[in-house]
């Protein structure tokens, strides 16, 4: 059985959140859980260098039909740093009158790495 750490943020050091930031472009697949009245769903975070090499961070979930973007993600503008991304990321689920349930689960080849706590 394999433990998986759930990382906070706020311990960590300027050079360590910078590190992870740098790591989570590209390199990981995410997920969380979010709820809507008694209506539950796991949709997918995209945090990537997209098309053409332009930053972007979404939550889609396409079988539940949404899809959601942060304003750098449509101005396709990189994060300088994670805590501006979490709370980001926090504020367009609830702009989206979404309930937050779950920490960030980070995952890398299909296997949960690690968590980040929102």
């Amino acid at each position: 059985m394999k433990i998986v750490n759930t990382i906070d943020v706020k311990k960590l050091n300027k050079h360590q959140k910078q590190l992870l930031l740098n790591s989570l472009y590209n390199k990981y697949k995410f997920e969380i859980t979010l709820q809507h009245d008694d209506f539950k769903s796991n949709p997918d975070v995209i945090l990537s260098e997209g098309y053409k090499n332009t930053p972007d961070l979404c939550v889609s979930n396409f079988y539940h039909n949404y899809y959601f973007r942060t304003p750098k993600g449509v101005n396709q503008e990189k994060y300088n740093s994670i805590g501006i991304l979490l709370n980001s990321l926090k504020r367009l689920i609830k702009n989206n009158k979404w309930d937050l349930i779950s920490n960030l689960r980070v995952y890398y080849h299909g296997e949960h790495v690690f968590s980040i706590e929102l």
